[in-house]
């Protein structure tokens, strides 16, 4: 029913050259009606062919290998292989191909003692002024301690691990820090660890992890 109506607007409209307004009365419908059929079946039949998309399996071999890819290293590629295209299109055409994939997490489990997270705060006090807060929480049992200091130098840092090791009366067996200066000096092109906190952790026989930049979801 739907096909034979079709069929019968666009006899009237191609051949017959009637308006939608004509076509209404002829072919018992309303002319918007009408008008959105014979549209509809214009922009099938006029559907343009992008040049892209015959390059389509390889562009998406290419996202496939590196789904960070951006549309301008594409549109390099592109052009190195002598294909001629603006750079416009090239990101119109891989906008679905670039869509942000969500990042999974799995939930963090830790074992009893194995692991604390260490990491500094500050407090704004209204006499004092700015302060600095140790803080240290066990991964597992979630046991925190805290220790106001006046600065966040290497030896009140170190201060604040001695004090949270005799609270608990115990050493976990590693230690999770961002990136904290007492600890990590610099991450690139390697990793070069403060070498008194290396000294330290090497006496107590503490594993040293970090954590990536940006990554907040690796502690717990």
């Amino acid at each position: 029913m739907q096909e034979t109506l079709r069929q019968t607007i666009l006899y009237l409209r191609d051949v017959l050259k009637l308006s939608f307004y004509q076509i209404q009365d002829r072919a018992g419908i309303s002319r918007k009606r009408a008008s959105r059929i014979y549209r509809g079946y214009c922009r099938e039949r006029k559907k343009r062919i992008f040049m892209l998309d015959e390059y389509r399996h390889i562009i998406l071999g290419w996202f496939k290998e590196h789904p960070t890819l951006k549309a301008q290293q594409v549109h390099g590629w592109l052009r190195t292989r002598g294909l001629k295209i603006s750079y416009p299109a090239v990101v119109k055409y891989t906008r679905a191909f670039r869509k942000k994939v969500p990042r999974a997490y799995h939930q963090l489990t830790f074992l009893p003692g194995e692991e604390a997270q260490v990491d500094w705060c500050y407090i704004n006090h209204p006499c004092l002024g700015k302060l600095y807060c140790f803080v240290f929480i066990l991964s597992y049992s979630r046991y925190l301690f805290a220790h106001v200091f006046p600065r966040s130098s290497f030896e009140f840092f170190i201060e604040g691990h001695l004090r949270t090791f005799s609270s608990m009366n115990g050493i976990p067996h590693s230690l999770r820090f961002d990136n904290l200066a007492s600890v990590v000096l610099k991450r690139r092109p390697e990793i070069q660890y403060n070498p008194r906190f290396l000294e330290f952790s090497r006496h107590y026989a503490i594993e040293i992890r970090l954590c990536n930049p940006g990554a907040g979801n690796e502690k717990a």
